[in-house]
């Protein structure tokens, strides 16, 4: 059965709990959707790995924008800002949003 988070409505189960690492991630979409694609790049692996995948309407694209600007700022007002590396790693790997197998 899964747990209840601290929210009213609100369920977690075991199972998404723990959370996955992500250090990066790979945004794509069609006029209908916004894949984001979470990665992690360990020492050791040949190439970065999906480690979930969440796809949303572009309202909810943006909700979720909004949400993290307004989330940052409030971190960055307690704690500082938060400092990007000069040379991003980027990387596209094409996806077909259309294949359906």
């Amino acid at each position: 059965m899964p747990e209840k988070d601290n929210k009213p409505g609100l369920l977690l189960p075991p199972d998404v709990a723990p959370g996955r690492f992500a250090d990066q991630m790979i945004i794509t979409h069609t006029d209908e959707i916004f894949i984001i694609d979470f990665l992690s790049n360990l020492p050791g692996m040949p190439a970065p790995a999906v480690q979930s995948r969440v796809i949303v309407t572009p309202k909810t694209a943006k909700s979720i924008l909004l949400a993290l600007q307004e989330n940052i700022s409030k971190y960055e007002a307690k704690n500082g800002a938060i400092p990007l590396p000069q040379h991003q790693n980027t990387f596209t790997i094409p996806v077909d949003v259309n294949n359906k197998s």
